[in-house]
C-alpha cells in the first residue's frame, strides 16, 4: 500500500451532531487497483463529524472497517458501526470489488433493519424486474431509529449503471427504487453515485434523464449550495453524487455541500485517493 502524500482540503461543513441536526455523507471510494484505503480514510477524517456515511466501490469488509475507524476518529467518544453489501464482487485483476458500505454513529442511531434491494440488479426486459444482470449493484437500505428525536428513517445507498450506454438501465433501476420508496412507512434519504449527469448550476436537476425524473417523482432532489463536478475524471463534467429526500415533516433538509472543490484534491487520485469528491447533507429532525 502506498504512503499517503499531503493533500490540501477546504473546510468541511459544521461538525455539530447534537440536538436535532443529522449529517449524512456520500463518497465513492473508487475500486481501482491502486486505491489506497489510508488515503481514502484521510478524506473521511478531513470531512469532520458525519453521523452516516454511504460509501460506494468498497473493496471488502477490511476496507470498510478502515473507513469506520476514520469516521469514529472525529466522533469523540461516540461508537461507529458498519454494514457491507453482498453485491459487488468483481473478480478482475484490474479492479477491486465494488461493494456498497454504510457506516453510522451507533451512539445516536439504533440500527433497526437492513434491506439490500437486488431487484435493481437488472436491465429492461420482460416483466417488472426485467432481465437479471448480477454484475450490477443492489441498493443498500438501512433503517435507523434516532435516539435524540425518536425519528425513524431509511438511508439508501445507490450506485446505478454507469455511463451513456446505461441510460435505459438506470431508468429501469430508478423505477424499481421508486416502487420500493412508495412502500416505505418512514422518510427515505437516498444518496450515492447515481451516474446521472447533473450540470453544475442546474436548478432542476436533469430534466432529460428518465431515471432522475422517476426518482424526483417520489422524492426531492437536494441541490448543493456550491455546485461543482463531483468526479475528478475529465470524462464527466457533472455532479454524479446526489441526495434525494422524500417529503415528510419528520425530516427537513438544511443544506448540501460538495467538499474539497479545489482542483488540487483530484491530484491525490493519482496516488491512491478517491476519484470522487465527498458530499455532505445536513438535515433537521
Amino acid at each position: 500500500m502506498r504512503s499517503l502524500i499531503p493533500i490540501v482540503f477546504l473546510a468541511a461543513i459544521s461538525t455539530s451532531a447534537a440536538g436535532q441536526e443529522l449529517i449524512v455523507g456520500t463518497l465513492n471510494a473508487e475500486s481501482a487497483s491502486d486505491t489506497n484505503e489510508i488515503a481514502v480514510s484521510q478524506v473521511i477524517r478531513d470531512a469532520g463529524f458525519v453521523d452516516v456515511w454511504a460509501f460506494q466501490e468498497v473493496e471488502d469488509l477490511e476496507a470498510l472497517t478502515e473507513y469506520t475507524v476514520a469516521a469514529g476518529a472525529v466522533g469523540g467518544r461516540k461508537s461507529f458501526r458498519r454494514e457491507l453489501s453482498t453485491s459487488g464482487e468483481i473478480g478482475s485483476q484490474h479492479r477491486k470489488n465494488d461493494h456498497l458500505g454504510i457506516v453510522y454513529n451507533s451512539s445516536r442511531l439504533r440500527h433497526v433493519e437492513t434491506v439490500e434491494l437486488h431487484g435493481v440488479r437488472s436491465r429492461p426486459g420482460t416483466g417488472r424486474l426485467g432481465d437479471p444482470d448480477w454484475g450490477l449493484r443492489g441498493v443498500l437500505f438501512m433503517r435507523f431509529f434516532d435516539r435524540d428525536t425518536s425519528t425513524e428513517f431509511y438511508v439508501g445507498n445507490v450506485h446505478l449503471k454507469c455511463c451513456g450506454d446505461g441510460k435505459d438501465t438506470r431508468a429501469h433501476q430508478a423505477e424499481i427504487i421508486k416502487q420500493w420508496i412508495e412502500r416505505s412507512d418512514v422518510p427515505v434519504i437516498l444518496t450515492g453515485d447515481f451516474n446521472i449527469p447533473v450540470e453544475p448550476g442546474s436548478t432542476d436537476g436533469n430534466t432529460s434523464s428518465d431515471a432522475f425524473q422517476t426518482l424526483a417523482s417520489v422524492s426531492k432532489w437536494l441541490a448543493p449550495s456550491n455546485p461543482v463536478k463531483t468526479q475528478c475524471s475529465d470524462r464527466f463534467d457533472s455532479m454524479l453524487d446526489l441526495f434525494f429526500l422524500t417529503e415528510n415533516a419528520d425530516i427537513e433538509p438544511i443544506d448540501v455541500k460538495i467538499l474539497n472543490s479545489a482542483p488540487a484534491y483530484c491530484d491525490a487520485e493519482k496516488s491512491g485517493g478517491p476519484d470522487h469528491r465527498p458530499v455532505l447533507a445536513r438535515f433537521a429532525l
